[in-house]
């Protein structure tokens, strides 16, 4: 798997271009999906299972953060026990 990763990586044009329109347009086009395969590995790491979560994702507000003091609060709010 490494290997087919590193030569996808060293592609020259045309095939780079190619491969970084198509790694924008799945990113697009299955969002919902990156984000369910992202909290299930979060969760599975942490001891959960398929049918409980360990891991909640933070909340949607995190997005409109204006500066790295203000993400930190609110991190820390989220992360509290």
């Amino acid at each position: 798997m490494a290997d087919i990763v590193a030569k996808l990586g060293q592609l020259s044009a045309p095939q780079s271009t190619i491969r970084d329109l198509s790694m924008m347009l799945s990113t697009k086009v299955f969002r919902r999906a990156e984000q369910e395969v992202f909290e299930s590995v979060v969760s599975y790491s942490l001891g959960g299972s398929s049918s409980t979560k360990h891991w909640l994702p933070p909340p949607n507000h995190i997005k409109g953060f204006k500066n790295t003091e203000e993400l930190c609060g609110i991190l820390s709010e989220v992360m509290e026990p």
